[in-house]
């Protein structure tokens, strides 16, 4: 992966996550969802000397590429763990700023043969960012479902509008292994103007499911939280609104100095606020940048400073 055969790859929203960050030169940054160093990139040119940078990536081939890439930059730690791990290796309380990009990587679309693309007819239909851990890759994930839970994975996590036909025809099949079966099964049900939307959905849905992403979130925003000092700030950008949600709802409620129901009159929660939303309503990608990166086209930055 070295040379002129390393994946290109344009960090969404750089700008604005780094007038979000506010960072100084001496300060400790976690990026949490390193990938190819394109926002480490950026904030590197931030910090100064005495900065430094701590990423996590769980995808062993990506992880290997940014070894080689900023092995040598004595600013940069580098773990092949997933961001859920990160409270057992740092101590609270330690790091200035935490930010988070959720979007699938292009190199995972364009170079991995793991079933990311709905393209790639002869890759397997595996979706696992990290082979050989404890997820099950997808062809496994259907073959042992009921139509329930493909039903509600695909409706949960996808949104398909075609979910219960899908849902059938993947529990009737017997052996399901490469993208190109699950594409002809979906070709056979939805109308051709609408065959890409929905395999978008469908694996997404999927891939979800298989990486355990929002259970993975939710745990990670905790723990990113309490390893932030004092006027520590916290960014993240989703690309979903699944992913959206639980960020907003997450922040809303570090941000609110009370959590009782409304029908009690006098708090009896004794929560204390304890971050200030850093923008109330999501950063999007200006057109300029969507024209140039059409994957951008769906992301949302949120950011809180934590007090």
């Amino acid at each position: 992966m070295g040379g002129t055969d390393q994946p290109v790859h344009s960090p969404v929203l750089k700008q604005e996550l780094l007038e979000l960050l506010d960072l100084s030169q001496s300060d400790t940054v976690i990026d949490a969802t390193f990938g190819f160093g394109g926002h480490a990139k950026a904030v590197l040119q931030q910090l100064g000397s005495r900065g430094s940078l701590i990423g996590f990536e769980r995808d062993k081939e990506v992880f290997s590429h940014s070894i080689s890439r900023f092995g040598d930059e004595k600013r940069v730690k580098l773990y092949n763990q997933s961001y859920g791990k990160m409270a057992e290796l740092l101590s609270p309380g330690t790091i200035s700023a935490i930010y988070f990009d959720l979007g699938i990587c292009s190199f995972h679309l364009d170079h991995a043969s793991r079933g990311f693309s709905f393209k790639k007819l002869q890759d397997p239909f595996d979706l696992r960012f990290a082979p050989g851990s404890s997820c099950e890759p997808a062809w496994q994930l259907v073959a042992r479902s009921s139509y329930a839970d493909l039903r509600r994975i695909l409706q949960s996590y996808g949104e398909l509008r075609f979910a219960r036909p899908v849902a059938r025809a993947l529990a009737l099949t017997e052996r399901l292994k490469t993208v190109g079966e699950v594409v002809e099964i979906v070709r056979n049900i939805v109308p051709p103007h609408l065959l890409n939307k929905e395999l978008a959905r469908l694996f997404q849905a999927f891939r979800i499911v298989v990486n355990q992403e929002l259970e993975t979130l939710e745990q990670g925003l905790e723990s990113a939280f309490h390893l932030l000092k004092p006027s520590g700030r916290m960014a993240l950008i989703s690309f979903h609104s699944l992913e959206d949600r639980i960020v907003k709802r997450y922040f809303r409620r570090l941000e609110k100095a009370c959590l009782c129901p409304p029908e009690i009159p006098v708090c009896a929660c004794d929560k204390t606020r304890t971050a200030r939303l850093l923008n109330r309503s999501p950063v999007i990608p200006k057109e300029q940048e969507v024209d140039i990166n059409p994957r951008a086209r769906s992301a949302k930055l949120r950011a809180v400073k934590k007090l």
